[in-house]
């Protein structure tokens, strides 16, 4: 289990430290990647409908504004 990888000696403090240390930046991207899928999706489906959804880069929307 993932606790064997922190260490025999580590208290459970010490193990839930660790474990947010390295779970918290994974659920960061994980979230990114999985909003730049919906803007992907919604992109589609504009497109597909014929309505031209613009630049949706973030820095050109930023520049736009």
């Amino acid at each position: 289990m993932w606790f064997h990888y922190i260490g025999s000696q580590t208290t459970a403090k010490d193990a839930f430290a660790t474990t947010s240390r390295i779970v918290g930046p994974l659920l960061a991207t994980h979230f990114f990647n999985h909003q730049t899928h919906h803007r992907g999706q919604v992109h589609a489906a504009l497109t597909y409908f014929g309505h031209d959804p613009g630049d949706t880069d973030l820095p050109l929307v930023l520049l736009q504004v």
